[in-house]
């Protein structure tokens, strides 16, 4: 008689399963994710990037799961091939944005640097060396002073204050714990950092919210944010970013 089990659970890193089986499926996981059998100590299958619909059929009897993020994996195995693909009822689509939101990896980081004689001010968001994040930036609302210029910039150290209302971003979900990242600030008589792209129009009437074509990566030991283009001048900004593990 050939079984079948469903195994759910949500988890980041590595887990492993002892489960015999002859076929493997892939039912869930919003991110791609590495898929290794093995059969009495031995790799019989490796998968990376695998998405949700892989299957192989192959014997084995442990599974091992790499996940990058924070993630619910579901997976089936069975002795033999068989089951049915009908989907009855209600069917909901979850979007990757919605699921980053619900296990806790989307943040949004904010910083504010007041406005100091002879001095260009910096705001970053920073990515700590040992963070074992990669951060990546959808898109920013900016506050500057009355000049309205600014520049986004990239950063290869951190800038010298933290921002004490809020020392780290704020997870998305209201629940989840705060991001291991930093929200930093600081006044210079030059600029911080290498500039990336155009100058950035805005003031304290308009803070418009930029979303970006295609995410920004920062890795870790390295930082994003902005500086106005006139001394003395204030400058506000919020980052809005997800993070995944590095592998």
């Amino acid at each position: 008689m050939s079984r079948a089990q469903r195994i759910p659970q949500t988890f980041t890193g590595t887990k492993e399963w002892l489960v015999q089986g002859g076929y493997f499926k892939l039912l869930t996981a919003t991110y791609p994710v590495t898929i290794e059998l093995f059969k009495d100590g031995a790799p019989t299958l490796y998968a990376a990037s695998a998405e949700a619909g892989f299957y192989q059929r192959v014997d084995f009897d442990l599974v091992r799961i790499t996940n990058p993020i924070s993630q619910e994996t579901a997976f089936l195995c069975a002795s033999a091939d068989g089951g049915s693909d009908r989907l009855a009822g209600e069917v909901s689509v979850i979007s990757g944005e919605i699921s980053r939101v619900k296990n806790g990896n989307s943040f949004v980081a904010f910083s504010y640097g007041g406005a100091v004689a002879g001095q260009y001010q910096h705001v970053q968001l920073w990515n700590p060396a040992d963070s074992g994040l990669n951060a990546f930036v959808t898109g920013y609302t900016l506050y500057t002073g009355a000049a309205g210029r600014a520049a986004l910039r990239k950063f290869t150290a951190a800038l010298a204050s933290s921002y004490a209302p809020a020392a780290n971003p704020i997870n998305k979900n209201l629940s989840g714990a705060v991001s291991s990242l930093e929200n930093r600030y600081a006044a210079s008589a030059a600029y911080v950092g290498d500039q990336i792209g155009a100058l950035l129009r805005s003031d304290a009437a308009t803070s418009p919210i930029v979303a970006f074509s295609e995410p920004i990566m920062v890795p870790p030991g390295y930082g994003i944010g902005f500086a106005n283009v006139t001394v003395n001048e204030d400058i506000g900004a919020s980052i809005q970013f997800f993070s995944e593990s590095v592998l």
